[in-house]
């Protein structure tokens, strides 16, 4: 045994002695050791190129003394690849990392201030050089940075004029639904910008995205037209009444609802009329153009004189007010013909018979009695 330690005694004190003196082709095999005297050893030894340095600690080999003196050596420290490296090691110390932030280039400050390896108070830094910089970028630059920039770099880039930043933001996956949210908020946000997020892939099937969008003051007409044929129906049906909206953007969510709706399969239609919402049955009354739907929003307990008057003036459904009359909930409504009279006078088709006048056909709905 004393003979073995011995052995490895001598064969560390020989390994210690050739990365102090050794070439470089001497030495490589030491770099990857990880002996606090080999390290030091090695630090003193001219031979030891950039490279190998670096590779050391991205590899954590050096502790935190051993990154001071790194810090302090005069070539070394002019080096801007192990300046880098010293910045993001959690080892070397703050105040040094700190120092040599500031000569960093500004892809490397963006780099450095997504890192979440590196030291919060370092991050913090980067990321407020970076802010200091935004200013004197080119274009281009900020188009690049857009891309990879932490989300308070980002959310002050999208405010650049040039609409290629914010497209090129709103691929960063560091933004957020809120961030976003909060950026559209702004009742003064330019048209274009609000286009560009409506007709982004990702963000145009967000529903809170949608839902902001349709209701902001400064949206151009045919954008607003693109969101509400996105958003849920129960949504744009709320929008025919918004008080936030005028009347032409009121009137723009009632066409789009009852196109929409009209658009539906029959099957989609009658699973609507279940609805408790009354306004979405006004609009389905408006829209539908099946009698299976009509029979089954007659049958839905948010009916009322109102929408009775829209069905039975349903041009679009043939002998609406037949369909009325025989359903089971109306039919022995003994004020129904009354009703019917008041609420759509030009829809009274049907003689007290129940069956259906022979010049039906040839009538013309849009003629007035004389």
């Amino acid at each position: 045994m004393p003979d073995q330690n011995q052995h490895q005694s001598g064969s560390l004190e020989k390994q210690i002695l050739l990365a102090a003196s050794g070439t470089s082709e001497e030495i490589a095999g030491l770099v990857f050791k990880r002996h606090t005297k080999i390290i030091d050893a090695l630090l003193m030894n001219p031979a030891l190129s950039p490279e190998m340095l670096i590779a050391m600690i991205k590899r954590g080999q050096l502790n935190a003394d051993q990154m001071k003196r790194v810090s302090n050596h005069p070539l070394w420290r002019s080096d801007y690849k192990i300046k880098l490296q010293l910045v993001m090691n959690f080892s070397t110390p703050r105040g040094t990392a700190l120092k040599f932030v500031k000569d960093l280039y500004q892809d490397d400050l963006a780099l450095i201030s997504r890192n979440v390896s590196v030291h919060p108070a370092i991050r913090e830094y980067a990321e407020k050089l970076l802010k200091d910089r935004l200013s004197t970028m080119r274009t281009g630059e900020k188009i690049a940075l857009a891309r990879t920039a932490t989300p308070n770099i980002l959310i002050i880039l999208m405010e650049d004029e040039d609409l290629r930043v914010i497209e090129m933001g709103l691929h960063n996956y560091r933004l957020t639904e809120p961030d976003l949210l909060a950026f559209i908020s702004n009742s003064g946000r330019d048209p274009e910008k609000l286009r560009i997020i409506a007709e982004n892939r990702k963000w145009s099937m967000t529903h809170a995205v949608l839902e902001m969008l349709a209701i902001h003051p400064n949206i151009a007409y045919g954008t607003r037209r693109h969101v509400m044929e996105k958003i849920q129906i129960p949504l744009l049906i709320t929008l025919i009444n918004a008080p936030q909206l005028n009347e032409n953007h009121r009137k723009l969510a009632e066409f789009v609802a009852r196109k929409r709706l009209s658009e539906m399969p029959e099957s989609m239609q009658i699973m609507m009329a279940e609805t408790p919402s009354r306004a979405l049955l006004v609009e389905l009354a408006h829209s539908t153009t099946f009698p299976l739907c009509i029979q089954r929003i007659l049958s839905n307990n948010k009916m009322d004189p109102e929408i009775l008057g829209i069905i039975a003036n349903n041009r679009k459904i043939t002998y609406s007010v037949d369909i009325i009359r025989k359903h089971p909930r109306w039919k022995n409504n003994r004020g129904l013909d009354v009703l019917l009279e008041r609420i759509a006078p030009r829809a009274q088709r049907i003689d007290d018979s129940g069956d259906i006048p022979a010049d039906a056909e040839s009538d013309s709905g849009d003629q007035t009695d004389e």
